[in-house]
């Protein structure tokens, strides 16, 4: 073999291994059908959250909602619109309007309200010509605090000439009240507030002249 025909045949054998190694790369980046690997999926973007909305605590129960205060029930409408004054030291007179049912139509009460310095109250009522509570109930008198609590303050069966209460009022104004309840029904005169009926014969609704 001469030198010409050796160069020839190594010429050869090089474009040879380059069409090989040009065929073998064009396997590997052209994907056979059915060889392909799916792609992962992309996670949805997050969405903002509105303004105003708590963020989710659970992703199966979404957002924790936000409670909504209940305000405390008032079982007697009528007491709650009571007319409320300022209790200044020394003692303070009230007319005490009663319920139009009293047979007599002199009857009538004064509340004198005498505030101490270290908060207890003395409530003595004054009743003239009252009649006696209709039978099963009996007079329960009330004080209304300015956010709406009703102390109670003493009861009575049949209305006394006078009677004098005493009890801690922690504020220095306040609405008075009388009302009818039932004789089963429990009022805890210590507790700090209760729930009259609707049943009222009697509201302060002004100073005594």
């Amino acid at each position: 073999m001469n030198v010409r025909n050796a160069h020839l045949m190594i010429a050869a054998l090089g474009l040879l291994c380059l069409f090989l190694f040009y065929v073998s790369g064009q396997e590997k980046r052209t994907p056979r059908p059915g060889d392909q690997t799916p792609r992962p999926l992309k996670s949805p973007p997050d969405l903002p959250t509105p303004p105003g909305e708590p963020l989710p605590t659970d992703p199966l129960k979404g957002s924790t909602p936000t409670p909504t205060p209940t305000p405390p029930p008032i079982g007697c409408s009528t007491c709650a619109t009571v007319p409320l004054f300022d209790l200044g030291p020394g003692a303070t007179k009230f007319d005490v309007e009663l319920a139009k049912g009293q047979k007599s139509t002199n009857a009538s009460a004064i509340f004198s309200v005498i505030q101490s310095l270290d908060g207890i109250s003395t409530i003595t009522s004054e009743f003239k010509d009252a009649e006696e509570a209709p039978e099963g109930t009996r007079y329960v008198v009330w004080a209304r605090s300015s956010d709406n609590e009703f102390i109670p303050l003493g009861e009575f069966k049949d209305p006394p000439t006078k009677v004098t209460f005493k009890r801690k009022l922690n504020r220095n104004r306040f609405g008075f009240f009388i009302t009818l309840e039932s004789l089963g029904k429990k009022i805890n005169l210590e507790s700090g507030s209760e729930q009259p009926s609707n049943r009222v014969v009697g509201v302060v609704l002004k100073l005594h002249n």
